[in-house]
């Protein structure tokens, strides 16, 4: 009966209570991690109290779940909420971006305040914890990349950003390149060379064929096996060439130079042909 309640007692009531922790919004990242390396040391202690409980009342070791497998149920749950309260703290940092200035019309030189404040989150977070749960933090490194490329690439595709500048694009270049040297910095032992930056790859490639306007290269090359801009789509050029004409649209009224003419006239036949592509594709 004691070895049962005992059972019953890690089972439902502490497996319970830990599950309701792990869903309150309140819990901090650091409290989750906390709670993971606890329940190491519980999931070992395990054999230790069914032993006790058996020289108590006298019965023997005849149940082959002990209580420590209750205990990696709950650190496995743990281990999913790492991930996702990092990356609701990230969502933080790129609340920032909401006044973000997509007119801009040179870029500041350094990486945005929000960027770099974001990265040393990164870094002292995953120097806390790394050695201590060294697969956790690989996992949730991982994720955080991911879900930071999303966000910049989300941001560029938002229908609530009606224009961007060229000097808003080479903002965000030089935010991508602080997060592309977060990635190569070894942040979590353990990753294979690569792993994290190939996260960032599509939106490098993307900024770099709009701000190299290497148009000629991107058509020739569309369809063949190796290419460039690999992983860059058209439709997805499309919506920011359009973003970028309309930023443009400003000067429409003003004397343009040739060169700003000839400008205008590429844009418009590189969109045509972009769309004749995207056409293709469906």
């Amino acid at each position: 009966m004691v070895r049962k309640a005992a059972n019953l007692l890690l089972t439902r009531s502490f497996s319970g209570c830990l599950s309701a922790v792990f869903h309150s919004p309140s819990l901090a990242l650091m409290q989750v991690i906390q709670i993971i390396i606890d329940t190491q040391y519980l999931e070992k202690a395990g054999p230790f109290l069914d032993d006790f409980v058996c020289k108590m009342t006298g019965t023997k070791q005849n149940i082959s779940q002990a209580p420590s497998a209750m205990f990696h149920v709950a650190r496995a749950e743990a281990e999913m909420q790492v991930s996702e309260k990092l990356c609701s703290k990230l969502d933080e940092f790129f609340e920032e971006l909401e006044g973000y200035d997509w007119l801009l019309a040179e870029p500041i030189g350094h990486g945005s305040p929000f960027i770099t404040d974001m990265i040393a989150f990164l870094q002292s977070t995953f120097q806390s914890f790394s050695s201590l749960l060294p697969n956790v933090a690989q996992g949730a490194c991982k994720k955080a990349c991911e879900h930071i490329a999303n966000a910049i690439r989300n941001l560029l595709l938002s229908e609530d950003v009606k224009q961007i500048s060229t000097g808003a694009l080479q903002q965000i270049s030089l935010d991508l390149m602080q997060c592309e040297v977060f990635a190569v910095s070894d942040p979590v032992p353990g990753l294979k060379e690569g792993e994290l930056i190939k996260y960032f790859a599509e939106l490098r490639q993307l900024l770099d064929l709009l701000l190299s306007e290497e148009w000629s290269a991107y058509l020739h090359d569309y369809g063949k096996d190796e290419k460039r801009y690999s992983l860059v789509q058209p439709t997805t050029i499309i919506i920011i060439l359009e973003k970028i004409r309309e930023a443009d649209k400003k000067t429409m009224f003003s004397v343009l130079k040739k060169s700003e003419r000839d400008k205008k006239k590429l844009l418009e036949t590189v969109l045509k042909q972009l769309k004749q592509l995207a056409e293709k594709q469906n």
